[in-house]
């Protein structure tokens, strides 16, 4: 992953694996962070925060985008898979009796595969756990319409 995200471990890494405060539960920085790698190729390092909402990622973004639900890990990847090369989302997700989830990234490489990476630890996303609840938002292609 590093060979194709060289500046990806940058967003958050260090400050995560030594436990700065709040870099533990700052994932919607980092799923805006990472996003904003991927669409200009610039790190735009995650910065501190308590865990948030879904309204709290969309506001940070510039193009009016909204989470939508969506079924299972399956659907996600189908439609990911749909999607045209350079094609990226916010995605966050809740497990059963948890009061908490998680925020981590899609993204349809060059090369057609369907890569989630984890702005939050530098890794890809665990996806090991199926989801209760699982949303996504995409981030419009440089020049196409906002989806």
């Amino acid at each position: 992953m590093k060979h194709e995200y060289p500046d990806f471990d940058k967003i958050n890494q260090q400050k995560y694996d030594n436990n700065v405060p709040d870099h533990n539960t700052n994932c919607g920085n980092c799923t805006s962070s990472t996003a904003d790698l991927l669409l200009h190729g610039k790190v735009n390092p995650a910065g501190p925060s308590k865990p948030q909402t879904l309204t709290d990622v969309e506001g940070r973004t510039d193009f009016g985008g909204k989470f939508q639900p969506v079924g299972d890990y399956g659907k996600l990847h189908q439609d990911m898979l749909s999607s045209p090369p350079g094609t990226h989302a916010s995605i966050a997700v809740k497990w059963p009796g948890e009061s908490v989830g998680h925020f981590f990234n899609a993204h349809r490489a060059p090369d057609g595969t369907v890569r989630y990476l984890d702005g939050q630890s530098g890794l890809p996303a665990d996806m090991s756990r199926p989801p209760s609840e699982i949303w996504t938002m995409k981030y419009p292609l440089p020049g196409a319409a906002v989806p």
